[in-house]
């Protein structure tokens, strides 16, 4: 239920942050597309995050359903049980989603691929576009593994367990550290890549392709002389101006 709103707050975020601070022919700026990023993540984790909550206890079979899971956090927890785990969900996802962002962008001026929707974007680049975040994907994923098993560790955890939770990050990751060694903080790194890669070229493969195709559509069509209609809304101006109105949604980055 909450994965419409948080990729529509996602990608809605990217776009407008990219035509602020990173616009398309610019300079190579890897920080500014990876505070772009981060901007991005931060809208979808606020939106996200009591949902991915709920699951996970819902996992651990300690509830009867949804209704029942979110009625015992509130009784036993309250609104900020629900919010827990944003501040490290945060601190893994905003690395990462800034990471790939900024990865993605340099493999694509490095082999020339043009930003779907820009200027030089072509839709014969689409199998770039799926490659470049793939590979992005799996170094943002390996990079930011601690932070996630953090994260899990720290949503899984109900009031008085002994696993360090009252400590917060740090006491997590003490723990972690205590039971299982530095290479605890590694554990599912594999299967995270494996995740990481697919998932990434995805969403940002899908939303670039998607962005391009529609820039092609425009361009023929005022080529022709004619409005691009959708439903009886031209969409010409939008798709040239890659704006957020002309965002087609996408699948959106693993969390």
């Amino acid at each position: 239920a909450g994965c419409v709103p948080a990729h529509a707050g996602f990608f809605g975020t990217y776009e407008l942050a990219t035509a602020k601070f990173a616009a398309e022919g610019g300079p190579h700026q890897p920080m500014r597309m990876a505070a772009c990023g981060a901007a991005a993540t931060t809208i979808h984790d606020a939106i996200l995050t009591p949902h991915d909550v709920a699951k996970q206890r819902l996992q651990l079979g300690r509830h009867g359903g949804a209704v029942d899971c979110a009625l015992s956090i509130w009784r036993q927890e309250g609104l900020r049980g629900f919010y827990r785990s944003l501040p490290v969900t945060l601190a893994m996802n905003v690395p990462y989603n800034g990471m790939l962002v900024a990865c993605n962008d340099s493999l694509q001026r490095f082999l020339q691929v043009g930003r779907g929707g820009g200027r030089e974007a072509k839709l014969a680049d689409a199998p770039w576009h799926f490659f470049c975040a793939g590979i992005s994907g799996a170094v943002a994923g390996a990079a930011t593994t601690p932070l996630d098993v953090i994260k899990t560790r720290m949503q899984t955890q109900t009031r008085g367990s002994a696993s360090g939770a009252a400590g917060g990050i740090l006491g997590v990751a003490r723990a972690v550290v205590r039971e299982g060694g530095v290479r605890g903080l590694f554990q599912g790194m594999g299967p995270r890549v494996l995740l990481a890669v697919p998932s990434a070229a995805v969403s940002w493969g899908t939303y670039e392709t998607v962005r391009a195709a529609l820039k092609d559509l425009s361009s023929a069509s005022l080529l022709s002389g004619g409005p691009l209609l959708v439903g009886g809304v031209d969409l010409s101006r939008s798709v040239v101006s890659s704006s957020p109105q002309a965002l087609v949604a996408a699948p959106a980055p693993m969390t």
